[in-house]
């Protein structure tokens, strides 16, 4: 028991790091991870009020674009408030579903630009320049945080898809 705990503690502090780890043993599905890292807590509240906690709980392989709470800071005050309405849960899980790719993709499989599709059914590209990745305009802050069903990468923006409707200031 005790040896396969430290293979799961190391397989945690390789995913931690720069380094694909997809093929370590994770504990954590992916909600139990977001929902124990402290700077993914925006994330985590918005992922339980959309309804999308069973979606990445689930055994289908997903790569799960993570923006940190600074990220989450940063959206426009237009659509912050419209997400927080209790009408907003779909609009919130349309954001959501933007940032969750449906395959486990290591950050060493991306050379150049690639283009990936998400559970919205949009695509993004991703983009290396020299060690730097990026996901449309937000870098990748930790890549490959392995969980049980997938792996996540940390972004430092909330990526917003196209035709995703924000009301006027004002509006209600």
């Amino acid at each position: 028991m005790r040896n396969h705990l430290k293979i799961l503690a190391a397989a945690a502090v390789v995913g931690l790091g720069l380094q694909s780890a997809p093929a370590l043993a994770a504990e954590a599905d992916l909600w139990s991870a977001i929902e124990n890292r402290p700077e993914l807590s925006s994330l985590a509240e918005a992922v339980e009020k959309a309804g999308l906690k069973e979606t990445l709980q689930g055994d289908e392989p997903l790569t799960l674009l993570a923006p940190d709470n600074v990220a989450f800071e940063q959206l426009p005050s237009e659509l912050e408030e419209m997400l927080k309405k209790p009408d907003g849960k779909e609009t919130l899980a349309a954001l959501l579903r933007h940032h969750i790719v449906e395959a486990a993709l290591p950050t060493k499989s991306f050379d150049g630009e690639t283009e990936v599709e998400t559970l919205d059914g949009s695509k993004l590209t991703v983009t290396s320049i020299g060690d730097q990745l990026m996901v449309g305009e937000a870098r990748i802050r930790k890549a490959d945080i392995a969980a049980s069903n997938g792996l996540i990468d940390v972004i430092d923006k909330v990526l917003v898809p196209e035709g995703l409707i924000v009301p006027a200031s004002g509006a209600e």
